[in-house]
């Protein structure tokens, strides 16, 4: 039993902890008397166990909750513009973050391990559940999966019938962007990420795109990739009702300046009514 109250320990030092099991029987109850005689000051079981506790998750993104959307083509910054936005008054939640990966097939490089598709649906519940959700929370337009963890399946139905702010930025820029954002990473996790996308992108763009990066032309590689991303998010957008699409425009990747005119757009459009209640 002294290892079972060393490793409570190493996950909850401050002598606070949670335990629960399948259902919330006797185990999860008789554990957690033994942590408190052995000086844990706070101990807590999850009444129902972990099935209550999931099935509490799945619940909550059943509610209607209202979201600001913000989608663009690959390489908008979409991402960096959020965390902009999250100093300002407004409610954020990070998808990407959450899930450890950028949504591409590029997307796992220099990330963190993902999590498994329960955690990542358990981790975005407590995010989300102490947001206001009376009031908007930003989000970004995903697809279903983001790598290999999901979007619970009420939420992303949500997504998908909520207004976008959809940011238009120049082709050239974003390939200027996604090159100093992966021109850092190792060229074999890049080969394997461009192979991966072979069957979409068509095995002489392959060709060019392995060439490229051999040559250390990061910008030809990111130019090749953008034309299927474009298609492939062009293709999701044209699936919603152009009523619900807002493009904004903009000419470069300042995520700061870009932030403010987005959230100065987003008000005005509220303002006349057009943001769904």
């Amino acid at each position: 039993l002294n290892y079972y109250i060393e490793e409570s320990l190493n996950v909850a030092p401050d002598k606070t902890i949670v335990i629960h099991c399948w259902r919330g029987g006797m185990r999860s109850g008789s554990f957690a008397q033994h942590l408190y005689y052995n000086g844990f000051e706070k101990v807590y079981v999850i009444d129902g166990g972990y099935k209550a506790y999931r099935k509490i998750v799945l619940s909550f993104f059943e509610q209607k909750i209202k979201l600001i959307v913000l989608g663009g083509y690959t390489g908008s910054g979409k991402t960096e513009i959020l965390h902009e936005i999250a100093k300002t008054e407004n409610q954020v939640i990070d998808l990407e973050g959450i899930a450890n990966h950028k949504g591409s097939a590029f997307g796992g490089i220099g990330q963190k391990e993902q999590p498994t598709v329960e955690y990542f649906q358990n981790l975005l519940f407590s995010e989300m559940s102490i947001k206001n959700i009376n009031d908007y929370i930003w989000l970004e337009d995903e697809s279903i999966s983001i790598g290999k963890v999901r979007i619970p399946d009420s939420l992303f139905s949500q997504i998908r019938n909520q207004k976008v702010f959809f940011v238009d930025i120049p082709q050239k820029n974003r390939a200027r962007f996604l090159t100093q954002t992966y021109g850092k990473e190792h060229k074999d996790k890049l080969e394997e990420s461009i192979i991966k996308i072979t069957k979409r992108i068509g095995p002489q763009n392959t060709k060019l795109a392995i060439e490229a990066l051999n040559n250390n032309n990061l910008l030809g590689v990111a130019e090749i990739s953008l034309k299927y991303y474009d298609k492939a998010y062009l293709k999701g957008v044209e699936t919603r009702d152009a009523n619900t699409i807002s493009i904004i425009k903009l000419e470069d990747i300042n995520h700061v300046i870009n932030a403010k005119i987005i959230i100065d757009f987003v008000k005005k459009t509220k303002i006349n009514n057009y943001l769904y209640s």
